[in-house]
């Protein structure tokens, strides 16, 4: 979809551009929308995926240098209070690329 977009303004002025097709004074090209759902998909796998490393990472981190802080309690605590906090952070990160 880029090259298209500088195609049409190395070549002339841009009329009517819409989601689907990109229009010039006197021709019109339809960009290909299964690249922009797989391009979306791959992004959307990109996301899934940091939130799940920084999550399992958080939940190693507080499991095992962090236990200090939960001393009273069962391991997997720590762990699933690691993990949700990573995948806040993850979440915060994928919204902050988002905008």
């Amino acid at each position: 979809m880029p090259h298209a977009l500088l195609a049409c303004l190395m070549v002339g002025r841009l009329a009517a551009p819409t989601p689907d097709r990109i229009a010039l004074m006197h021709t019109s090209i339809r960009l290909d929308a299964p690249s922009v759902a797989s391009a979306t998909a791959a992004k959307t796998e990109t996301n899934v995926a940091l939130i799940a490393g920084l999550s399992a990472t958080f939940a190693v981190l507080a499991s095992t240098i962090g236990q200090e802080s939960c001393l009273g309690e069962p391991r997997w605590h720590c762990a699933a209070k690691g993990a949700l906090a990573g995948a806040l952070v993850g979440g915060a990160i994928v919204w902050v690329r988002s905008r």
